[in-house]
């Protein structure tokens, strides 16, 4: 699910974020969840993150992959294992999501995003790496390849577009209260998270995924993960990535993006809005899927990928 965006400076104070981090600054998962954890995953401690990272694969091209939360590391089971055979693989949940836990001094800004992946990728010495991302993990993955074009192959995204566009979606998925907007409010925001997260991630499903998709066999991971402590900072996400300009996120890096038309939360979304940051993108319709085609349709998926990776 996607953060709130405007225009604004990355440094702006968001006072909402320390509700978060107060509470999870100290937080690991227990020995318990882990040894649940699938092959392969581990946890990488930085100074201001705790990050939950799977690698497995290997080849000639590195893939980069992260979940858009309420997605967990364990929905991308499927997808890793049709991609590993043919590519070295590394699955990451950025802060507030499942399994990875901020720590003072990452405060949800645009450029504490792009930060962790280049930790990622400087941890498991990639030069150079195909980031697949989805949605307003997309928008990070174009930071990242604004500001280290060298050491991106290409971009890999889905269900993203400009910056106003993202804007405009994500205060549609927000709701007020007494003309208050609770997600994108801080404190309250956050409040409101730590109490309905379960109940918000559910639904978020259930409206994202396609009519007729069997929203249960994605939840139950997600759930699970949920139940062993695991974390959906929703608020913090909105709030503290509210400053993403359109400057933050242009350039002329090879980019793929694919859209689920099945996406209903995205229905009026202008698709080729993404041109104005992306030029020479290519954008195709995958016209079964919706809002998380890389875990609803993982074997197609990652032959999209794959071959993006080949050209």
């Amino acid at each position: 699910m996607s953060p709130h965006l405007h225009a604004g400076r990355d440094g702006a104070f968001q006072p909402g974020v320390y509700v978060d981090l107060l509470r999870l600054h100290w937080r690991k998962p227990s020995r318990r969840a882990m040894a649940d954890w699938p092959s392969g995953t581990r946890l990488l401690e930085f100074a201001n993150a705790v990050i939950r990272v799977r690698e497995v694969g290997s080849g000639q091209h590195t893939i980069l992959l992260t979940p858009d939360a309420p997605v967990v590391l364990e929905n991308y089971s499927r997808l890793i294992d049709q991609l590993a055979p043919h590519a070295r693989v590394i699955c990451f949940e950025f802060p507030g999501c499942g399994f990875s836990f901020p720590r003072f001094g990452f405060q949800f800004r645009f450029s504490d995003y792009v930060d962790v992946v280049r930790a990622v990728m400087d941890h498991h010495g990639v030069e150079r790496a195909t980031l697949a991302f989805t949605c307003v993990n997309a928008l990070v993955a174009m930071g990242y390849a604004r500001q280290y074009p060298s050491r991106v192959a290409g971009l890999a995204l889905a269900q993203v577009a400009s910056v106003d566009q993202m804007q405009a979606f994500t205060e549609r998925i927000d709701f007020s209260v007494a003309g208050v907007r609770v997600l994108g409010t801080p404190i309250i925001g956050q409040a409101f998270m730590m109490g309905a997260r379960t109940v918000i991630a559910h639904r978020w499903f259930r409206a994202a995924l396609p009519k007729g998709f069997d929203t249960d066999q994605v939840w139950t991971d997600t759930r699970k993960v949920f139940d062993a402590g695991g974390v959906f900072c929703l608020a913090s996400l909105m709030q503290g990535l509210s400053a993403i300009r359109p400057e933050d996120v242009t350039s002329d890096v090879a980019a793929s993006v694919a859209w689920g038309s099945a996406d209903r939360t995205h229905r009026p979304t202008d698709k080729a809005s993404i041109r104005a940051h992306l030029p020479h993108v290519t954008i195709d319709t995958l016209s079964e899927c919706g809002h998380c085609p890389d875990i609803e349709a993982p074997e197609a998926y990652s032959r999209r990928l794959l071959a993006l990776c080949s050209n």
